[in-house]
């Protein structure tokens, strides 16, 4: 077979034989080459965008943290608050009392004035005497099953959720979550700082790619795009399951464009 294809290229016209010269000599080596610089360059710009991303997420976290250590020192203060463990233990007598006690009591509202991290204050409590004035709650069937609330029963420890809506007590943003026991009285209660969803989102505005926060359920808390605030991981479907996934970068699919998502985490503080 050998023999008849050098037969086949000796009997072809000397035009034929450059051309096909030109095409083993030329073309087909400076197409591997131009598909290995291509590929080669292409690898460099992915890695760069990589590594950028990589030291922009690390700078996100960093900020993040410095926010998110605001309601931590606040609920930290407000374990060991006098007025807050009087207000919510004292039996109240009348609507007139309770209502007296609520206007003195303004920690809450200072809290919120004074840092703009915060969206607002709540507190939780079993005392059947309190009404709801959307920052003294008392605990009814629906939040005593809510998944935030048996979770921040199980310790002391801060949890950051994000709570769904609640016609009567709306709140639909990320949460820092505290049971505060009150030895003394031989109860507790359930303390909720509200983050500011603008402060949040303000974060992400400014980077080049989409990026988004999301909480160990899978909820978009914070986002570039706020559109996608509130959806889960599910709903946006990004063709594989992130809540499993190592961090690192995989590939992914999202409103029909191919993409490489780069995931990382890190654990918010529980002090």
């Amino acid at each position: 077979m050998f023999k008849r294809l050098i037969r086949t290229t000796n009997n072809l016209k000397l035009k034929h034989k450059l051309l096909i010269s030109y095409v083993l000599v030329v073309m087909i080596p400076v197409l591997i080459v131009g598909l290995a610089v291509t590929s080669y360059f292409r690898q460099q710009a992915l890695d760069n965008a990589i590594g950028q991303t990589i030291i922009n997420v690390d700078k996100i976290k960093s900020q993040t943290a410095t926010m998110l250590r605001v309601p931590t020192d606040i609920s930290n203060l407000l374990m060991f608050n006098a007025d807050l463990k009087e207000i919510v233990n004292k039996r109240y007598k009348s609507v007139v009392e309770l209502t007296s006690a609520y206007l003195a009591y303004k920690d809450f509202q200072e809290y919120r004035r004074l840092y703009r991290e915060i969206a607002g204050i709540r507190f939780y409590s079993t005392n059947p005497t309190l009404i709801n004035n959307l920052e003294f709650i008392p605990v009814d069937k629906q939040t005593e099953e809510s998944y935030w609330y048996q979770q921040a029963l199980k310790t002391t420890s801060i949890g950051w959720f994000y709570i769904p809506d609640k016609e009567d007590n709306p709140v639909h943003k990320l949460s820092l979550v505290r049971k505060v026991p009150f030895a003394e009285y031989r109860t507790e209660g359930v303390l909720m700082i509200v983050i500011n969803q603008d402060e949040l989102n303000g974060l992400l505005r400014q980077e080049q790619f989409e990026t988004m926060i999301t909480d160990e359920q899978g909820y978009v808390v914070a986002a570039k795009n706020t559109e996608l605030v509130g959806k889960t991981l599910d709903e946006l479907d990004f063709g594989v399951d992130l809540q499993n996934q190592a961090k690192g970068t995989i590939e992914g699919d999202f409103r029909g464009n191919h993409l490489i998502l780069l995931l990382m985490s890190w654990a918010l503080d529980r002090a």
